[in-house]
């Protein structure tokens, strides 16, 4: 590649990383399922639902199933002529066709049944294969050629050009899409027409990867150097704002229900939507590794299969991460407060205060240095600040200006704070590891916990207080006094950690139940 073609690249590269916009600290919520949970192999292949809602998984080590909360595997052990899984499909039966480094296969949930292709193969059945389903007609990608299953045999398809030479298809009722590098045939009426690329960018040779027809009916070719859709005779390139995307190669392309297409790539996932490209990566929450097949299910979810690290399924949260790339130098956030207006507080444990605001971060110096470690952040109604530390006591900031309260000035019991909470009454509750106080008008109070360490407060009704304690379950303040409270239920016995109103329900969450 010269210079100025590799200037230009670098200058689209850039361009479009613009127009995917501010990114770099945002977080999406992708699931991994792996060997860890169950998977068979981490290597998966392609992806596949059947008519009950099953997901099925082709890998380098065998098939799985998953059932939303477990998996089912098969190898050769149990019926499967070979690990190697390249394509999946299912029927309207719920019959799970499989393409694998042997033949083809087909499973009806008991039993594989094998079928030969009846011909001499001189290319090997490799990576590259694909399975559609049409009007029960099963259509197969492999070795470089087509096959399609009829009367319980599989035919060969004769097509244009050189055999062992298909590098894409997609089947379609009345129809097929075939591509051999970067000449495309389309079969229909019987009769086969020739499409070229429009155009093709310099360097490699061009090679078709994959098909994929949208609801707009709109027929997408993914290539090793970037997307096309078919217009007319010609193959024209897919542009975002005049910029070609030829800068990755697509192995695998699906539509979520909103109708952005999903591009599986060498390295990691791109969303293309209303002109917009996002890139997923290791950076906001996916992988960079290779992904060969991308799947819309029945409920909306993305599934995508990577080369090394199982399958990923999105389901559409945003997430933003403030870490260091922001400016924030700890990676323990212990506390979070708001205003309620325009600013998060966050405490650390050994690096300080910070504001998050604008989307800046900016530290609050503390008075102290080094500065505490913070255990709860309270932002109350009178805009103060309250801020519980280990072994420093309790500080409020206001205004610029920080104020401290510890033992032995105050009556604390000690000077690690635990918990903050504000409740209905504007008082201000303070969990000790040795014993709890409120603040009350200017003054603090103490409450009898038999110096318990108290993990949480929750206000329950009028003047009506319920903590939880390391060791000695719940407490309820009511009236001046504290009291056991029993719940006769498992909860009385567990370590309960924190607790919620749910209208009139109360949930805890415990260490141990």
């Amino acid at each position: 590649m010269n210079s100025r073609s590799y200037i230009a690249g670098a200058i689209t590269i850039l361009a479009l990383l613009w127009l995917a916009g501010p990114v770099h600290a945002q977080r999406y919520s992708f699931h991994n399922l792996s060997v860890d949970n169950g998977l068979i192999q981490s290597q998966a292949m392609s992806l596949t639902q059947d008519k009950t809602g099953n997901l099925w998984i082709g890998t380098l080590g065998g098939l799985s199933r998953y059932d939303g909360k477990t998996f089912t595997n098969y190898n050769i052990r149990n019926g499967l002529i070979s690990n190697m899984v390249y394509a999946l499909a299912t029927d309207s039966r719920g019959n799970v066709w499989i393409g694998s480094r042997k033949g083809l296969l087909k499973f009806n949930g008991n039993s594989f049944e094998q079928y030969d292709m009846q011909r001499q193969v001189e290319h090997p059945i490799n990576t590259t294969q694909r399975i559609n389903i049409v009007n029960d007609t099963i259509w197969w990608r492999a070795a470089g050629d087509v096959y399609y299953v009829a009367g319980g045999k599989i035919k060969y398809m004769v097509t244009p050009g050189a055999e062992g030479r298909i590098t894409a298809m997609l089947a379609e009722p009345g129809a097929l899409w075939i591509a051999k590098e970067d000449i495309i045939y389309h079969f229909y009426n019987n009769k086969w027409d020739t499409l070229s690329f429009a155009a093709k960018p310099g360097g490699n040779a061009l090679v078709a990867t994959c098909f994929y027809k949208d609801k707009n009916n709109t027929v997408w070719v993914g290539t090793n150097a970037g997307l096309y859709s078919i217009a007319g005779k010609n193959a024209m390139p897919y542009n975002v704002n005049g910029y070609a995307l030829n800068f990755f190669s697509v192995r695998a392309i699906t539509a979520d229900k909103a109708g952005a297409l999903w591009l599986a790539t060498n390295s990691g996932v791109i969303k293309l939507a209303d002109n917009t490209l996002l890139n997923y990566n290791k950076h906001n929450g996916l992988s960079d590794n290779l992904f060969r097949d991308v799947l819309c299910d029945a409920e909306g979810n993305i599934w995508l299969a990577s080369d090394g690290q199982g399958v990923f399924r999105f389901s559409g949260t945003l997430f933003t991460g403030l870490d260091e790339t922001m400016g924030l130098p700890s990676a323990q956030i212990m506390a979070i407060a708001s205003n309620n207006r325009d600013s998060l507080f966050l405490g650390t444990y050994e690096a300080g205060l910070f504001v998050y605001k604008d989307g800046i971060i900016s530290p609050l110096p503390f008075p102290l240095t080094p500065a505490p470690s913070i255990n709860s952040l309270c932002y109350t109604h009178d805009q103060k600040l309250w801020i519980a530390t280990k072994d420093n006591g309790l500080f409020q900031y206001r205004r610029g200006i920080f104020k401290q309260y510890i033992y032995p000035q105050r009556k604390f019991p000690s000077n690690s704070i635990y918990r903050l909470y504000e409740d209905p009454d504007k008082r201000l509750w303070m969990g000790f590891t040795d014993g709890a106080l409120f603040l009350d008008h200017d003054t603090f109070k103490t409450v009898d916990v038999k110096k318990n360490q108290v993990i949480s407060f929750l206000s329950i009704g009028a003047d009506s207080i319920l903590m939880t304690t390391e060791k000695n379950g719940m407490l309820l303040y009511s009236g001046g006094s504290v009291t056991e409270f029993r719940t006769k239920t498992i909860a009385d016995s567990s370590s309960v950690n924190c607790f919620v109103l749910k209208d009139h329900e109360l949930w805890m969450g415990s260490g141990d139940n």
